[in-house]
C-alpha cells in the first residue's frame, strides 16, 4: 500500500490513499473528487442527487441506516455497491465502481482491515479509498467508507 495524494481537502480526514498500482482511470476519479470538494460541487449526476434524496426523504437517515444494519446482520462489515455512486466524477467508458465498506465499530476501519476487505472482494484489482468528514457523511450513524474500484484492470 502506498499513500499518495495527501493533498487531500481537509473534510476528507486521513482516509485517501490507493490500494495497488494507480490507473489512468482512478487518477482522473480522484481529481475530479479533489475539485468537487474544493469547490462544493454535488459529488452525484443530478439524477443520482435526486433519488438520493427521494430516499432519504421516503426513510430518513435512521431508515437509511436501518437498511444497512439489516444487510450487515452479525457480521462486523459489510461491503456494498453504492446504490448512488458519484457518476459525474467517473471517467466515461471506464470500468470503475462505487462501493461503501459499512463497519459496526469505527476503530476497526483502519487502513489494514480496510485492504484485507478489498483483497478478498476485489483480487489484484486496483481502488482508492476514502472516508468523507464534516458536512459530506450522508449516513452518520453506521461508519463507513468509500471505495472505487478499477475493473479494467
Amino acid at each position: 500500500m502506498r499513500k499518495i495524494y495527501d493533498k487531500m481537502p481537509p473534510m476528507c480526514e486521513r482516509i485517501g490513499y490507493n490500494y495497488g498500482a494507480s490507473t489512468p482511470d482512478l487518477d482522473v476519479f480522484i481529481l475530479n473528487y479533489q475539485r468537487a470538494l474544493s469547490y462544493e460541487i454535488d459529488t452525484r449526476a443530478s439524477l443520482n442527487r435526486l433519488l438520493y434524496d427521494m430516499k432519504k426523504m421516503e426513510l430518513g437517515d435512521d431508515g437509511l441506516a436501518t437498511v444497512i444494519e439489516t444487510k450487515m446482520g452479525e457480521d462486523d462489515f459489510v461491503l456494498l455497491e453504492n446504490d448512488f455512486p458519484y457518476n459525474n466524477l467517473i471517467p466515461g467508458g471506464s470500468m470503475l465502481r462505487h462501493f461503501c465498506l459499512w463497519s459496526k465499530n469505527e476503530e476497526r476501519l483502519t487502513a489494514p482491515a480496510i485492504n484485507e476487505q478489498i483483497e478478498t472482494k476485489f483480487p489484484n484489482k486496483p481502488a482508492y479509498i476514502f472516508r468523507h468528514g464534516g458536512n459530506f457523511i450522508s449516513i452518520r450513524k453506521i461508519p463507513h467508507v468509500h471505495i472505487i474500484v478499477d475493473f479494467k484492470s
